[in-house]
């Protein structure tokens, strides 16, 4: 009886434990298609605290990866534009260069992804920027104008005008005011490349500009920067739509006394679009 008692008691104990290895593993694998599942867009800071003169470095590059292979961004003292594609960060200098950056460099701004293609929409031949904001308007208008969403757009651009910027000196001042003294353009004729565009509702212009958001990078890696104008033909943009926001906060003295709620659209507006 007792030798019957301990042998039901290792049943039992073996149907337990396979139970929950069972239960373990059906876990382990809900979370795996979870965090497959997963489609966030991540941001550290946001571009009010860059626009009121935030320009500290607060996370490497190397640690920034970890949150995507897709995204836009700035360095340390806002010293050139950043450019993320197929997870290769780049740094569109203000003497027109292009190198990778380097993975020890900190960041004070950026915004990515792990880009998933979603959907595609032709674009139309669009003369100028406007024109293609409002032709990726027309997709969003489509699935969710309250949405965030990443487009991957390559192509060849018949033209393209883009900026970045010398590195800053303290004190900083705000970001619109020091592009008038340190923003540098650069002009490309049929030049092939990926358009690195961010699109946030108007409910978000508080933690980033409203609307769109594009940063270029040539295929060659030898040209890019934040996008001021272009042109191209007909072609497919790809649409990661997020469902997730994740915001990395700063852990720095600047964040903390960064003047963000006096920043204004104007200010905003100065430094994104001019």
């Amino acid at each position: 009886m007792m030798k019957h008692t301990k042998l039901t008691g290792m049943i039992l104990s073996l149907i337990v434990v396979a139970a929950l290895a069972l239960t373990a593993t059906g876990c382990t694998q809900k979370q795996a298609a979870q965090t497959q599942e997963r489609d966030d867009i991540a941001q550290l800071s946001t571009l009010t605290a860059l626009v009121s003169g935030d320009f500290y470095g607060s996370m490497t590059v190397n640690d920034l990866m970890s949150h995507g292979d897709f995204g836009l961004g700035c360095f340390n003292a806002v010293d050139g534009e950043m450019i993320v594609v197929d997870g290769v960060c780049y740094q569109a200098l203000g003497d027109g260069s292009v190198r990778k950056a380097d993975p020890n460099e900190t960041v004070p701004f950026a915004t990515l992804c792990k880009f998933n293609d979603d959907f595609a929409k032709k674009t139309g031949d669009c003369a100028n920027l406007d024109a293609l904001k409002k032709s990726l308007d027309t997709a969003v208008a489509e699935h969710s104008k309250n949405g965030m969403y990443a487009v991957k757009i390559h192509t060849k651009y018949p033209t393209i005008h883009v900026r970045s910027e010398t590195k800053q000196k303290e004190p900083y001042q705000p970001l619109d005011k020091a592009l008038e003294t340190s923003q540098t353009e650069f002009n490309y004729k049929d030049v092939s490349g990926t358009l690195v565009c961010f699109y946030f509702p108007d409910y978000m212009s508080k933690l980033n500009s409203s609307g769109w958001h594009v940063h270029f990078i040539s295929d060659d890696g030898t040209k890019g920067g934040h996008v001021l104008d272009v042109s191209l033909k007909d072609t497919n943009a790809h649409f990661d739509e997020a469902s997730e926001f994740t915001m990395l906060v700063p852990d720095t003295e600047s964040f903390k006394k960064a003047s963000i709620n006096n920043v204004g659209q104007d200010s905003i507006d100065k430094a994104e679009k001019k």
